[in-house]
């Protein structure tokens, strides 16, 4: 009898509101500073393969324009294009993508956006630069969109 009494017991501290869940944990602002610098690294060294496992395919590129619908970009274009993506200057005013990341140094600014405690989820994408990391308890911190000057590059990439 005594063990059915610890089993009801055990049964009904399950049925308590919030029993069995895992506390909601918020990931800590020093892990995204450091994805970011060997997100950095990686991207420096013009490693693709090593930069795409920073992303979350298919990967969102946005206009630097409002309105324009996003561009999604499978993981194997990003690869097979990742020279014309981030290292090719379309013209004579703007930078590409690398060089834009060698003149931050490093030292981008990192902020903070909302956490929602009862999604356990930051309500927007963290921002650093052209680049909005989201984070997933799985997965950590990824690249789900990035601001790209020459997005309309795309339609190139993917005939």
């Amino acid at each position: 009898m005594m063990k059915w009494i610890a089993a009801l017991a055990a049964t009904m501290a399950l049925l308590q509101p919030g029993a069995g869940e895992a506390a909601c944990t918020r990931p800590d602002p020093a892990l995204l500073r450091g994805v970011w610098q060997d997100f950095r690294a990686a991207t420096l060294e013009g490693r693709p393969e090593q930069a795409a496992r920073f992303y979350r395919f298919p990967l969102k590129l946005l206009s630097p324009y409002d309105g324009d619908k996003p561009r999604l970009l499978p993981r194997a274009v990003f690869i097979a294009h990742y020279e014309e993506l981030f290292r090719q200057q379309m013209d004579s005013d703007a930078q590409d993508l690398l060089s834009q990341m060698k003149k931050g140094g490093g030292r981008e600014y990192i902020g903070e956006p909302p956490f929602n405690e009862q999604k356990c989820a930051y309500v927007v994408p963290t921002r650093i630069g052209d680049y909005n990391f989201s984070y997933d308890p799985k997965s950590g911190w990824r690249i789900e969109s990035l601001y790209h000057p020459y997005w309309d590059l795309y339609d190139a990439l993917v005939r």
